[in-house]
């Protein structure tokens, strides 16, 4: 019998402001489908939206791909209706794709306690939220939650979905080395189609430079460091950001420093792209000083289009520049990032070429060496 198991996330396609987390669902159900029963139960509105997603029926089970997807409605993202839902729906697997999210960890973790028993097992996939920076932002909330669920027995029942080591040593470093971890790295859309992309044909001029930034804008992201950096940078610099304002206050700090930029550096904030591959591929940098990411799906995003990563080392991408392949380097220290960017302004377009193509091979042999599929079939065994 194929192992059964219900889902709770808090964005789902065809949500795409939520950005990796609900693609890497997606792909896992879409991979996995035929090996796994999956049941989802998600938000019925795109992240920060106050209307339903479009074609999108709430409060009704749909097939849509290779899973049966529940949206619901913020009424239906309640203590009454979810106990019912987690009392009624019987599987061997209760999967939660966020550690912090109320509606969809904290709230089902609770009404489990009060007795909705219908999923035998908890895999928790905490998606990046245990890493130092994402700690530091609020965390005098989060801290008190964590004190909270190291003191509930459903916590021990807890197996933790870890996408890299560098995520199980943190998942550790909260709940102590007995925790239960596995580790699966996720199926990113750039992993499914990586065999079959071609690079770029951009070029590259010494004296200018293409910079992208994509991610949520928010202080995880660290978008604000990024303007930042750009400050001092010689050369004709273009400059894109894309993505959805998650923190309004925070873009407008943003604002600020963009409009105090010299001349030679242009900026223009685009919002989402259609497609990730295709931007990078128009672009030379990922400029990404993240806080911290679990993964960084859209790191490799970057990698297979053949666009130099220049990333902060909270990510688990790390010794990019011994590849060939980027660089990772500590926050704190804009100089070096400064360092490598006027290195990149003077590339000429062989030197970048190479650099590019060494991107995509890193990648290539990163790839190689695991297997993903395997790692989260391990997750999901059949229950007694």
């Amino acid at each position: 019998m194929k192992p059964s198991v219900l889902i709770l996330v808090p964005n789902y396609t065809p949500s795409v402001k939520s950005g990796g987390p609900a693609l890497c669902m997606f792909n896992l159900v879409q991979v996995l489908g035929d090996k796994i029963d999956f049941r989802i139960i998600t938000s019925d509105r795109d992240f920060g939206d106050d209307k339903p997603l479009k074609g999108v029926r709430p409060g009704t089970w749909t097939r849509l791909g290779n899973a049966q997807v529940l949206y619901l409605s913020p009424r239906g993202i309640r203590p009454l209706p979810m106990f019912r839902i987690l009392a009624s729906e019987t599987a061997d697997y209760l999967y939660l794709n966020s550690f912090f999210s109320r509606g969809f960890s904290m709230l089902p973790i609770l009404v489990r306690a009060a007795g909705a028993h219908a999923q035998k097992r908890i895999i928790l996939a905490p998606s990046g939220e245990f890493s130092p920076g994402a700690l530091a932002l609020k965390p005098r909330r989060k801290r008190l939650y964590i004190g909270l669920a190291k003191r509930l027995p459903q916590f021990r029942e807890v197996t933790w979905h870890a996408t890299t080591e560098l995520e199980a040593q943190d998942i550790r470093r909260e709940f102590g080395l007995s925790a239960k971890v596995q580790v699966a790295l996720p199926f990113t859309q750039a992993s499914m189609t990586l065999h079959t992309r071609e690079g770029s044909a951009r070029t590259k001029t010494p004296g200018s430079l293409r910079i992208i930034f994509l991610s949520r804008i928010s202080p995880k992201k660290n978008l604000l460091e990024a303007i930042r950096i750009l400050r001092c940078i010689s050369g004709q610099i273009v400059f894109n950001i894309y993505g959805n304002v998650e923190d309004t206050a925070y873009w407008h700090e943003c604002e600020v420093e963009i409009r105090n930029l010299p001349a030679n550096v242009s900026v223009e904030f685009r919002s989402m792209a259609d497609s990730a591959f295709r931007v990078f591929s128009e672009h030379h940098i990922f400029l990404f000083p993240t806080l911290g990411e679990n993964y960084g799906n859209v790191v490799f995003e970057a990698l297979s289009a053949g666009c130099l990563p220049l990333i902060s080392d909270c990510t688990p991408w790390r010794g990019l520049e011994g590849h060939g392949a980027g660089w990772d380097l500590p926050l704190g220290q804009p100089q070096l990032f400064r360092a490598a960017l006027e290195k990149c302004v003077t590339m000429t377009n062989e030197q970048f070429q190479i650099a590019s193509a060494r991107a995509r091979t890193y990648l290539n042999q990163f790839v190689s060496q695991r297997d993903p599929v395997a790692a989260n079939l391990a997750m999901f065994r059949p229950c007694p």
